[in-house]
């Protein structure tokens, strides 16, 4: 299935084993998921700079490292191993309700640097 990779924040990510990024996936369909992409090492260090018990979040991914390849080849398992709805939250359609509106999948720049697997 063809997919874009959207970084609503950017690409900001300074260490790729520490770090995190928030992703929006936009299928052909028009449908678009959210999810934040984490590291192990992330985690750890955001229960320690808190002192916290435990970590929570709601549409997480933890990943190995955060190189827009493994972004990628992350979300093409997701979707070949049909758990893209139950990984990511669905946050509606391209152009509803202010979402990527006037803007058809074709014309969104794919923001995962040339990675074409999914596509």
């Amino acid at each position: 299935m063809k997919f874009k990779v959207l970084f609503p924040a950017g690409y900001n990510v300074n260490d790729i084993l520490n770090d995190n990024v928030d992703i929006n996936i936009v299928l052909e369909s028009g449908e678009v998921y959210f999810a934040i992409f984490l590291t192990i090492l992330n985690i750890q260090y955001h229960m320690a700079k808190d002192d916290a018990h435990y970590f929570w979040s709601d549409d997480i991914l933890i990943v190995k490292d955060l190189s827009q390849q493994t972004i990628r080849e992350t979300i093409s398992l997701t979707l070949d191993e049909g758990i893209l709805e139950r990984a990511f939250t669905k946050i509606g359609r391209l152009g509803e309700n202010g979402l990527y509106d006037g803007v058809s999948f074709q014309e969104i720049v794919d923001m995962a640097n040339g990675y074409e697997t999914g596509l």
